[in-house]
């Protein structure tokens, strides 16, 4: 009788509740928080256009999440040098809307 062996797969689950400060004082500790360092200390800059992933850790969605976002026109985006970028005034714009909507 063949037996199956269940490989272990590596699932990213939703984002984790740390701070980004945390993550990078701490360290990495899951894939996931691995993520959100790499996205903490790559092109996350406040001067600068964010990227697809600092966006998305700053926003605390998924990526389809995300990309619905931007097709719907609800947070502005622009497709640059092959992936999304995205202002970060925009982003905070995004967020008081949102929240005074669920006020």
């Amino acid at each position: 009788m063949a037996t199956r062996k269940n490989a272990p797969s590596l699932r990213l689950g939703p984002p984790q509740k740390k701070t980004i400060a945390a993550l990078i004082s701490t360290g990495p500790q899951t894939p996931e928080e691995v993520v959100l360092q790499s996205a903490a200390t790559a092109d996350c800059d406040r001067n600068n256009l964010l990227n697809f992933e600092c966006a998305r850790v700053y926003l605390n969605v998924s990526r389809s999440t995300l990309l619905r976002y931007i097709y719907g026109r609800k947070v502005d985006a622009i497709k640059m040098d092959g992936g999304w970028k995205f202002r970060w005034e925009a982003l905070e714009r995004f967020v008081q809307r949102r929240t005074q909507k669920a006020a």
